[in-house]
């Protein structure tokens, strides 16, 4: 039942937490102190970036956020924290509370008010 969950006995379970924390980790950087999670931030909106430049090359249509001469880096990273983190890493901590103040408190809320003032 959903009331029970997670229940580590149950392997489909324990094997759901093990998928959540293994994409909770590849996320984790926009959650790491500001310089972390500043310089990530760089390589993250780079890797749309290079994607965008290799579908302009071939010929296709641009990717959303991947079109480095209309795109607002910090727009689109703290569209990213909105849309997909915020609600992933909430329903984490929501499971796992001691870890709430680590990912959220001092370092999610810290990261999207810094990219909201560069944003403006």
């Amino acid at each position: 039942a959903a009331n029970d969950f997670p229940d580590v006995d149950q392997l489909e379970d324990r094997l759901v937490l093990m998928g959540v924390s293994v994409r909770l980790a590849d996320i984790a950087w926009t959650c790491r102190p500001q310089q972390s999670f500043m310089r990530w931030g760089e390589k993250f909106i780079e890797q749309f970036f290079s994607q965008g430049d290799l579908e302009k090359q071939i010929g296709i249509t641009v990717s959303p956020f991947c079109d480095r001469d209309i795109v607002s880096p910090a727009k689109c990273q703290i569209s990213f924290l909105l849309v997909v983190v915020h609600p992933f890493v909430s329903a984490y901590c929501a499971l796992f509370e001691h870890v709430k103040k680590d990912l959220i408190d001092e370092g999610f809320d810290i990261n999207r008010a810094q990219l909201a003032t560069i944003a403006r």
